[in-house]
C-alpha cells in the first residue's frame, strides 16, 4: 500500500478517528519495550533502526556503514526481515539462485556488496550466522525488536520525512514514542538536515551523525537539462521525486507505486510508450530497477544516489568504543 498521505499533514480528521487504534499499538510497543534481552554470541551486532513506518532511510544507511568498514577486510553480515517475499525460512542470499520474489529487493541489492540473510526470526539468522565466521553483523531494522540483542543501535531519521504527524499507527507513522526509541539507541543518524535542526529535541547522551545524499557523477550526466519521466515503489517516492529536482532534471511526469510493487510488465511497457510520446528519458531508483522484467531494463536508467556522511570520525569512533572493532 502507499503511506498515508494524512501521516504528513498537520491537521486532518483521520488520525482522530484511529486514536484508540492507536493507544492499542502503543500499549503493545511499551510492554516490548520493558522486555530485557540478552547477549548469545560474542559477535557484535550493529542495529540500523527507525521510528517511522517505511522510508526513512535504513538501508542507505546500511550501504554508507559498510563503506567505512569493507576496507578493513572484516567478514560483515547483513539481517533482513523477510517482508512480502516467498520465502519462509533463514536463507543467505545468492544472487545467482535468488530473485526479488523469493528474497526481496533490498537484500538482493546489498548482496552485491556483503554476505546478506533473509529471515523470519533475527534471533534464528544470528545463530547461524555465527557458524559462518562473521567479524560483525548489521540488522537493517530490527530496533524495536526486543529478542535480540544489539551492542550498538542507530535511529535513522531524515529531514523531509522527520516523524510526520508525530502520532502513533496508525494515525501516523510512529512505530513507537520517541522516549522508548531513544531510550534503547545509542546515536542517531540525521540525513539531508543542512541546518542540523530536524525539529527533534535529542536526548544529550545520543550521538548525532550528519549525512548528505547526493547522486552519483553518472546519474547525473543522464538527467541533467533532459525530460524525465520517472516512476518509484519505495515507501517514500516523495524523497526520489525531492533529489530529481535538486539535480535538474526535467520531470514531466512522476508515478507512485505501493512500496515494494511488483511490477507487471504491461505498466512498464505503457510507461515506457509514454516516454516515447513525449521523448522522454524514463527513470527510477536502483532498488525499483530489480524489480523490472530483464528484457526491458535496457530502455530504463536507475538513478544511483548514496549517504554521504559528515562527520565520520565521531562515527568511527562510536563504532570502535561499542563494538571493539578498529579502524
Amino acid at each position: 500500500m502507499l503511506t498515508p498521505k494524512f501521516w504528513y499533514v498537520k491537521k486532518s480528521i483521520y488520525p482522530l478517528l484511529l486514536t484508540p487504534f492507536s493507544c492499542l499499538w502503543e500499549y503493545g510497543s511499551n510492554i516490548r519495550a520493558k522486555r530485557k534481552n540478552r547477549k548469545i554470541i560474542d559477535i557484535p551486532i550493529i542495529c540500523i533502526g527507525n521510528i517511522v513506518a517505511g522510508g526513512a532511510g535504513k538501508t542507505p544507511s546500511v550501504l554508507a556503514l559498510l563503506e567505512i568498514l569493507l576496507p578493513l577486510k572484516m567478514n560483515l553480515h547483513v539481517i533482513y526481515k523477510g517482508y512480502k517475499i516467498k520465502n519462509k525460512s533463514t536463507l543467505k542470499v545468492d544472487r545467482n539462485v535468488h530473485d526479488h520474489l523469493e528474497v526481496g529487493d533490498e537484500p538482493l541489492f546489498l548482496s552485491k556488496k556483503t554476505t546478506t540473510w533473509v529471515t523470519n526470526n533475527r534471533l534464528e539468522a544470528i545463530k547461524e550466522v555465527s557458524k559462518d565466521n562473521a567479524d560483525l553483523i548489521i540488522l537493517d531494522d530490527g530496533l524495536q525488536d526486543t529478542s535480540v540483542y544489539k551492542d550498538l543501535s542507530v535511529l535513522v531519521f531524515n529531514k523531509e520525512q522527520a516523524i510526520g504527524n508525530g502520532k502513533i499507527i496508525p494515525s501516523g507513522p510512529m512505530r513507537e514514542s520517541l522516549t522508548n526509541a531513544f531510550n534503547k539507541s545509542d546515536c542517531v543518524f540525521i540525513i539531508d538536515d543542512k541546518n542540523k535542526d530536524i525539529g527533534i529535541n535529542f536526548p544529550s547522551y545520543l550521538e548525532k551523525i550528519y549525512f548528505e545524499t547526493i547522486m552519483l557523477t553518472s546519474s547525473y550526466n543522464i538527467i541533467k537539462n533532459k525530460k524525465i519521466i520517472a516512476f518509484s515503489g519505495i515507501a517514500q517516492p516523495i524523497k526520489f521525486k525531492s533529489i530529481l529536482k535538486r539535480y535538474g532534471a526535467k520531470i514531466i511526469y512522476f508515478k507512485e507505486f505501493p512500496d515494494h510493487y511488483v511490477y507487471k510488465r504491461k505498466e512498464i511497457e505503457n510507461i515506457l510508450n509514454f516516454c516515447n510520446k513525449k521523448n522522454a528519458i524514463c527513470v527510477t531508483t536502483e532498488k525499483d530497477y530489480i524489480r523490472i522484467p530483464q528484457d526491458l531494463k535496457n530502455k530504463i536508467f536507475p538513478i544511483y544516489i548514496k549517504l554521504k556522511i559528515k562527520n565520520k570520525i565521531n562515527l568511527t569512533n562510536l563504532i570502535q568504543k561499542k563494538t571493539g572493532i578498529i579502524f
